[in-house]
């Protein structure tokens, strides 16, 4: 249920800018079908195929010329790439060209001897990786004279999208070498995201953290059958069922637990509701599994300043009971009521907490000493947690509904509490209708190493599987 804590580390955004892509392939003969993407193709391989499909049925003239555009120079390359592909499975010779803009490309593409053109414009939005152009014959008749006239076929509009994934937004996401402005207390986020992965069952808890030490976090994500350790793009690292462990005499009716993630000992510790018991796990890279280090007996909440801090899960019910213990034999402390949700975050000023109550209500403090400056919140969901998405140093707070069954579920992003002033309303920096899904866990983590957080976000969706969208903010 709760991310991990940080350790203060930050970094620099950078801008991306408008671009085209070159790329020049081989001649082919007359196009003819091709297979469909795969189900599990990556997303630009499945747009790329959709597009190369409409190509084709439309009897464009090979040679094809591809001229893309996106905001960022590398998903510009990797589209025209897989794009190119598609159209030579159809022997449409594809060729890739470069113009500072879609109205000199018609004359890019008859001096390369093209006889068909297509123009996209790549982007992500929503949640979808949507490509919008168009397709036009570049032949010119020899009797036209000055005026070189098109074709009246092929010619068609082109609007095609699938939904985004991991790759997706990197690419889109991906900029030129220029560091970014600081951020400003006022400034909005914008966040663009894509699904991460898609789980068989509703999860429990969900975590973030660096397993291995390479400086990027893995997820890990918790069921009521198993846990599992994905990559920061998505690919399924390690797995290991509960069944080995006793059923808990008070399990919860719905799915619900606790993750914490050791960094320093590269260690995942988790614990379900369904279980009587939880384990600390070490990742094997070989074979794909978990290496059990030890049971645990209580709940895994957050690693803070080299300590476990753990808790009870409350019986029957998905809450922790308010007592919560430290593996520092000399630190204890009773939070107000039961919660739902415990984020820690280690910045520059030190640690932070979070705590979110069933009711919706939430407190915000800075550690655990009795008099340490705290700010009282409402209107919070369970799926809760503080991270950095700025950059600035200071966490904000990712929040979603606080109602039980909300249509739609909204993430909203609110300004870092010490800076924060007025009503909960007044600080939002970031607020998304999510298209489908319940959202109860949410997770912070560092997926590209560049020392800010993206925002990993479990939905359960009405036919009891859940998705995993990752939200990273736009530089």
């Amino acid at each position: 249920m709760t991310p991990p804590q940080r350790d203060g580390r930050r970094g620099r955004h950078v801008r991306a800018g408008a671009c085209s892509a070159l790329l020049v392939l081989g001649w082919g003969a007359l196009a003819q079908p091709a297979a469909p993407a795969a189900p599990d193709a990556l997303a630009l391989e499945k747009l790329a195929s959709r597009v190369a499909q409409e190509v084709a049925e439309r009897r464009a003239e090979a040679p094809v010329a591809i001229l893309a555009r996106a905001e960022s120079a590398d998903l510009a390359r990797a589209f025209t790439t897989v794009m190119a592909a598609q159209l030579a499975r159809r022997n449409l010779a594809p060729m890739a060209l470069e113009a500072p803009a879609p109205s000199s490309g018609e004359m890019e593409a008859r001096a390369a001897g093209a006889r068909s053109l297509v123009r996209l414009t790549v982007l992500l939005e929503g949640g979808l990786l949507r490509t919008r152009g168009d397709l036009l014959g570049t032949w010119v008749n020899f009797w036209s004279g000055v005026t070189a006239t098109r074709p009246s076929s092929p010619a068609a509009a082109i609007d095609a999208s699938v939904e985004a994934d991991a790759q997706a937004l990197a690419l889109a996401l991906a900029a030129a070498a220029v560091p970014s402005r600081p951020p400003s207390a006022g400034d909005e986020l914008r966040l663009l995201s894509a699904v991460f992965v898609r789980l068989p069952h509703w999860t429990a808890a969900l975590a973030a953290g660096d397993l291995d030490g390479d400086g990027r976090d893995e997820v890990v994500a918790l069921t009521e059958e198993e846990i599992l350790a994905f990559s920061p793009d998505g690919r399924l690292l390690a797995r290991r069922e509960l069944r080995a462990l006793p059923f808990s005499s008070s399990p919860s009716r719905e799915p619900f637990g606790a993750i914490s993630v050791d960094e320093a000992a590269h260690v995942v510790c988790y614990l379900s509701a369904q279980r009587a018991r939880g384990e600390a796990l070490a990742l094997v890279r070989v074979g794909g599994r978990f290496r059990v280090v030890r049971t645990l007996e209580r709940a895994p909440l957050a690693q803070i300043g080299g300590a476990e801090w753990t808790g009870e899960i409350a019986a029957g019910q998905n809450t922790f009971r308010p007592a919560i213990a430290s593996t520092d034999a000399a630190s204890r402390w009773v939070a107000p009521a039961a919660f739902s949700a415990l984020s820690a975050f280690t910045g520059p000023s030190g640690v932070e907490l979070l705590l979110v109550f069933p009711s919706g209500a939430a407190t915000w403090r800075r550690g655990f000493a009795p008099d340490a400056a705290s700010l009282e919140l409402r209107g919070l969901g369970a799926a809760s947690a503080l991270a950095d998405l700025d950059g600035d140093g200071a966490a904000e707070i990712a929040t979603t509904e606080p109602t039980w069954a909300p249509s739609p579920e909204v993430l909203r992003v609110l300004r870092a509490p010490s800076a924060a002033a007025g009503p909960l309303e007044g600080n939002v920096r970031f607020r998304s209708e999510l298209p489908h899904g319940r959202a109860l866990q949410i997770a912070a983590a560092d997926l590209d190493g560049d020392r800010a957080h993206e925002l990993v976000l479990s939905l359960w969706l009405p036919d009891g599987t859940a998705e995993l969208q990752v939200f990273k903010r736009v530089p």
